[in-house]
């Protein structure tokens, strides 16, 4: 018996994209991603500092810390990963951390000052008012 629907190039093509999907669905749902969380912290005075941008560099993946200081990632793939640390004023922090698949590993960050240097400003001015002559 000849099936005249799978024969077609459009319909053969749907199947195995179909399949591809859900074959990459169940490739991710058995290796799940894991947690990356922690604090910043300022160096001298070891104060939280909110406002700092953690990523998983080679990835779409950051958070922001929260006014405690703290940070969570989710959903991060298994294995080595370098996370950024950054924030303006401040030196950004590198670290390598191991995550585990479905578990959580803590990497908290120490950032040193680093203040910008503007350039001089200079400020003039007239007076032109006539009554002041």
């Amino acid at each position: 018996m000849h099936c005249r629907f799978l024969s077609s190039w459009p319909a053969a093509f749907a199947v195995s994209v179909i399949a591809l999907v859900s074959t990459s669905a169940l490739a991710v749902a058995q290796n799940p991603g894991g947690r990356i969380e922690g604090a910043a912290t300022s160096e001298g005075s070891r104060e939280p500092l909110s406002g700092v941008q953690i990523q998983v560099e080679g990835t779409e993946l950051s958070a922001l810390t929260d006014a405690r200081g703290r940070y969570g990632i989710a959903d991060v793939p298994a294995g080595s990963k370098v996370v950024l640390a950054r924030r303006m004023g401040r030196e950004p922090i590198r670290h390598t951390v191991l995550v585990p698949a479905g578990g959580v590993v803590t990497q908290d960050f120490v950032l040193p000052e680093n203040p910008i240097r503007l350039s001089d400003v200079v400020v003039t001015a007239t007076h032109n008012d006539p009554a002041h002559r």
